[in-house]
């Protein structure tokens, strides 16, 4: 892959239009599932535009908050 805004892995491109809070729900359930959750740090960027968004996100797992300029944790 090469650096900049154009380059994206194949699978984000596959599923570039499903809600982020599927995405996140289903990462989080996969983690634990495979013992893995307590291994790393899930952060969400990108569409929270509002504190709901935040609340929403740490309730499917996230831990980590942000915007591309912005990381909150």
């Amino acid at each position: 892959m090469t650096a900049g805004r154009a380059a994206s892995p194949l699978t984000s491109i596959k599923h570039s239009g499903v809600p982020w809070e599927l995405g996140l729900a289903e990462t989080q359930q996969v983690l634990v599932q495979n013992n893995l959750r307590d291994r790393i740090i899930v952060q969400t960027d990108g569409q929270l535009k509002t504190g709901r968004d935040v609340a929403i996100a740490a309730l499917l797992g996230a831990e980590e908050f942000g915007s591309p300029l912005r990381l909150w944790s």
